[in-house]
């Protein structure tokens, strides 16, 4: 092989920006799939941002391809050597590249053609320019992104304004009802603060994950919805808390409702329930029951070591029991219960696995975490 030389154009001299390497006349060797004899990629060929290859002239097959070529074609240069160029390129535009190619071949200066690279969208093209080495035996050739159709940038945007302003809608109507539930059961400023907080606190915690890229589309897990909640109220999963459901990826909306749910639930247990008392123990099931008009969740909380409330008891009808009791339903399409037994606080839920999840499998399964 022979030593590198400092880059140098192998094109002719028509404008063509491509500083590959050398070559030397010679040859081809069409039983090694080699080009000339001595041809080699110089350095501008390997670090260059833009796709580059090049391409033996005669039977036009892949001689080399630079990293950023093997990026977008998802694959490396060892396993394309030799083969043809044009299955690596969208079958609607392989024509133009073969005229392209055998253009550059015989032309003096380069050609330039659009074309798409395999499995990109139809309006994903790249500028291509070809161009013959020196010797004639090798072409090269070096790709341009193109600027993505303004039309198409304008749907994304106002795909994502119209997505962005019906989630600030929803947040500011979420904290507007908490707001006002809190005014009307709080006797002082101190316990509207108080209670204020700690609900806009557990909205956040859910919006946060909403945030995240690998988690907005995909959906909340409601395992780790309620692992983050009772967190927060420094309890963890052990010998107190048994956590226990098939993987469920959450709505945002349904997310956001439930995780309000879970927090007046937690906030209960940790002031007068199961986590303020030494033997107290709390267990969430969930799993999903097949019905006629299809599957549904069926979701409980239930606390053991609790003494039963006196005789006649009535729960406050508080935030927290209309979060329970009116809101989450409403919000769900299902129905909820509380029941207060001799062993503690029982809450149960069931719903309409369609409003809880994006798709569910033909068996109903929910999408599993990922």
């Amino acid at each position: 092989m022979l030593p590198v030389a400092p880059p140098q154009p192998l094109v002719r001299n028509d404008g063509y920006p491509v500083l590959a390497g050398r070559s030397a006349s010679g040859p081809l060797n069409p039983a090694q799939g080699e080009g000339p004899r001595g041809f080699e990629p110089g350095p501008f060929f390997a670090l260059a941002a833009e796709p580059m290859a090049a391409i033996r002239a005669t039977d036009r097959t892949w001689l080399h391809l630079n990293p950023a070529l093997e990026r977008q074609l998802d694959t490396h240069e060892a396993g394309l050597r030799g083969a043809r160029v044009e299955p690596l390129f969208h079958p609607d535009d392989r024509a133009t590249l073969t005229a392209a190619l055998a253009a550059a071949g015989s032309a003096s200066a380069s050609t330039t053609v659009r074309l798409r690279l395999r499995g990109q969208p139809d309006d994903h093209e790249m500028e291509w320019r070809f161009a013959a080495a020196a010797d004639g035996g090798v072409l090269l050739g070096v790709g341009h992104p193109l600027v993505a159709p303004t039309a198409r940038l304008e749907a994304q945007l106002r795909a994502l304004r119209g997505e962005l302003e019906h989630q600030v809608c929803d947040t500011l109507a979420v904290v507007r009802s908490l707001t006002r539930a809190t005014a009307e059961t709080s006797g002082s400023v101190d316990r509207f603060t108080a209670h204020l907080q700690d609900r806009i606190d557990a909205f956040s915690r859910v919006q946060r994950k909403l945030m995240l890229p690998t988690v907005g589309r995909a959906g909340v897990d409601l395992a780790l919805l309620i692992e983050d909640e009772l967190l927060a109220q420094a309890m963890r999963e052990g010998d107190r808390l048994q956590i226990c459901g098939p993987p469920l990826l959450l709505l945002p909306r349904a997310a956001q409702t439930l995780g309000l749910a879970i927090h007046e639930l937690a906030t209960n247990a940790v002031k007068f329930g199961a986590f303020g008392l030494p033997g107290g123990r709390a267990a969430v099931h969930w799993h999903i029951e097949q019905h006629r008009g299809g599957p549904l969740l069926d979701f409980s909380w239930t606390e053991y070591g609790v003494p039963a409330p006196a005789a006649g008891f009535e729960p406050e009808e508080g935030v927290g029991m209309g979060i329970l009791l009116r809101k989450l339903p409403r919000a769900l399409g299902g129905c909820t219960r509380v029941d207060f037994g001799p062993d503690g606080l029982r809450f149960v839920l069931q719903a309409p696995l369609s409003t809880l999840v994006a798709a569910t499998g033909t068996d109903g399964a929910a999408p599993i975490r990922p």
